[in-house]
Formats: C-alpha cells, structure tokens, sequence
C-alpha cells in the first residue's frame, strides 16, 4: 500500500471518530467534558495534517508524471532507440522494457490475462500507469493458438519481465533489446555503456533461469510418458553406461539428463526421445 493509500485510510477513520465526538458534544451542550473538546480539537488538526501531507504528495506524483511524459516524448524522437528500447526513470523507478514471444501458447488470451493480472498485483505504486498489454494473432495459416504477443510491463524491477517469461507456457522466449538505455532525467544523458552492462548481466540471469526451466519441464516429460525401464533403452540406445543410475524413476530420468547435459548430448537425447514419443513437445 503506497503513502497515499496509507493517508486515505488514516483520514477515513479519523473523520469517523470525530463525527461521534461531535454528535457526543452536540449532545452534552455546554456541559461537553474537556476531554472531548480536546480529542475534537487534536482530531481536526491531524486531519488538516495529514492532508496537506496528501496533496503535496499528489503534487510531486503529477509533476513527477508530467516530467517523465515530457522526456519519453524527447527519447521516441531519438533516433538512438526504437520500440525496444528501455528507459529508466532513476527518481521515480519506472522502468520501461519489451518482451517478445512467438511460439506455441496452450493457453489462451485469458488466461494471458489473468498472468499479467498477477504480475500487475505486484506493483501498486505504478498502478495507473505501470503495465499494459498488447497483443496480436498471426497470420491465418498458422495454427488457431499459435501467438505472437508483444508485452510491456513497468515498476520498480525490470526482471519483472524476466518472472513472466519463465511463468507463460512451455516454448521459446526472446528477449529482444535493440538499445537498452538507462536514462538520467537530471542531465537528460544517455549512459549506453553502463545499461549495456547491465543487459548482459540480465540476459545471462536469464539464460541461466530459462535453462533451470527448461530443463525441469524436459525431467517432467520423461517420467510422464516413459517407465524406468524404456529410460534404460534410450539409455541402451546412446551407449551411456546407466548401471550407477538410480532405480527410480524420478533419480534416473535426473541423472540421464545430468549426464547428456556434461557430454553435450541433451539434443540427442530429445531426438530420441521425440522419436519415440511424436506427440510430445519436447
């Protein structure tokens, strides 16, 4: 809950308890106990702080908005960026990125949806104007819940964008940058070299964080659809040594994919394993 939030709420009580103070002191007339004028009293003046509080803080907030319009608008003239681009609002926080997605979504639109919804609860300071979805199909040729989906998120973390790439569904996530940019709004300066740092450290984590995924949805599959001993014949059939594996099924499929992951052979084992298994996406 912001500040303002916190303000609000604060207000709403105080004003009924006075109301009750006051209905008291309506009641009592001239002979109202002192302690009643005097909780009415510092009652008032904390109401009147309080919102003084909220709209100076309301003030900084459009100022602050009207500033960061007023820069994006200088930025989107530059030849320097495109849609891709990030910016970064160092005072306010706000951060600006793209995610690009093609690939085979079970899901639909909805469902999306109710995923962005998630990931918006996550930043009620920005909750005006933080995220926002956009969202196209493909051509007619391609399969019904084949997507193309551009997503634009805000808030005060970037790898937000990061959480939702490994939350969508099964398929292939790029995250395209054409010119990360962090963006000073003090002296109006892009510092390319120190965001493109940055970057690579994001996209690595990414990478990293992807791989992980990947390679718990492929453990997944293997001991959905094949038993210890048809792992053993793919075993068998790459000519790995399998006899220290584990006898069950959940240890095996592990240590067979920890194995092709030391050897480079994780392709190979995929093949097979859609040789063997066509209807799944492996």
């Amino acid at each position: 809950m912001s500040r303002q939030d916190d303000i609000k709420q604060l207000v709403t009580q105080y004003q009924r308890r006075l109301q009750k103070l006051r209905e008291q002191r309506a009641s009592f007339g001239l002979t109202t106990p002192p302690h009643i004028l005097m909780e009415i009293e510092d009652i008032e003046a904390e109401i009147a702080k309080l919102q003084a509080e909220l709209a100076l803080l309301n003030e900084r907030v459009a100022t602050t908005r009207l500033k960061l319009d007023e820069d994006i608008r200088a930025i989107n003239q530059s030849d320097t960026l495109n849609k891709y681009s990030v910016q970064k609002e160092l005072e306010g926080g706000l951060y600006k990125f793209n995610i690009f997605r093609e690939e085979y979504l079970p899901g639909s639109l909805k469902d999306f949806q109710a995923l962005m919804h998630e990931i918006y609860q996550l930043q009620p300071q920005y909750r005006e104007d933080s995220i926002f979805l956009q969202g196209e199909r493909t051509p007619s040729d391609y399969p019904e819940n084949m997507g193309r989906w551009e997503v634009t998120l805000g808030g005060t973390l970037h790898k937000r964008g990061f959480i939702l790439a490994r939350q969508l569904p099964n398929g292939t996530t790029k995250l395209q940058f054409a010119n990360y940019s962090k963006f000073d709004p003090i002296g109006s300066q892009f510092d390319i070299e120190f965001v493109n740092q940055i970057l690579k450290q994001d996209i690595l984590q990414v990478e990293v964080t992807l791989a992980s995924e990947n390679r718990r949805r492929f453990h997944q599959n293997l001991i959905d659809h094949f038993n210890t001993e048809e792992l053993r014949m793919v075993a068998f059939e790459m000519h790995i040594k399998h006899e220290n594996f584990s006898s069950k099924l959940d240890s095996f499929a592990r240590e067979l994919i920890e194995y092709c992951e030391r050897h480079q052979r994780i392709e190979e084992l995929k093949e097979i394993c859609q040789e063997n298994r066509p209807s799944t996406a492996w």
